[in-house]
């Protein structure tokens, strides 16, 4: 009967600690903030594969259960390149922050299945200058000529606010 008792009682015990883990799970959302220059809006997402640009701020956020306040110090986030970020108070939410610098894994510590998820960094790429004239790549100018023309062509992932030659 002790042994029943005992083991009713690791039962009962695992089953709370399943219960809450589910119910953190539940509560964790993913806030991405991409750098402004990108012009994308802000977004708050279930935790999921996604991608973000390069230099977004990742926010993992959890509203801890009534009764699990005291479990904020074991919670983080592992991610594949060997960072651990920690859950600090911000408002009525715990949250964990990361800019997104390359592409990792994560798990949470709460998730007894430590399920990997990929967060997919699409890296802000370098502006592309072309010259579209002139066409050859030599140019012959008169010996009197004051003038040149020269094109450009200039490209970039996101945007140009200016672009000069000198």
């Amino acid at each position: 009967p002790a042994q029943t008792a005992a083991v009713k009682n690791n039962s009962a015990a695992s089953e709370i600690k399943a219960k809450q883990a589910l119910q953190l799970n539940s509560a964790l959302s993913l806030q991405v903030i991409p750098p402004a220059y990108t012009k994308q809006p802000a977004f708050t997402s279930a935790p999921k594969e996604m991608q973000i640009p390069e230099n977004s701020q990742v926010r993992w956020c959890v509203a801890l259960p009534s009764g699990t306040e005291s479990a904020k110090e074991a919670l983080n986030i592992n991610l594949s390149n060997g960072q651990t970020l920690n859950f600090v108070q911000s408002g009525e939410n715990n949250c964990a922050e990361w800019q997104a610098s390359e592409t990792v894994f994560w798990s949470w510590s709460a998730d007894a299945a430590k399920t990997r998820i990929v967060l997919k960094v699409q890296l802000d790429q370098a502006p592309q200058i072309k010259i579209t004239a002139p066409t050859e790549m030599v140019q012959v100018l008169e010996q009197d000529a004051k003038q040149v023309r020269i094109a450009l062509r200039v490209t970039d992932d996101y945007q140009i606010k200016q672009a000069s030659m000198h």
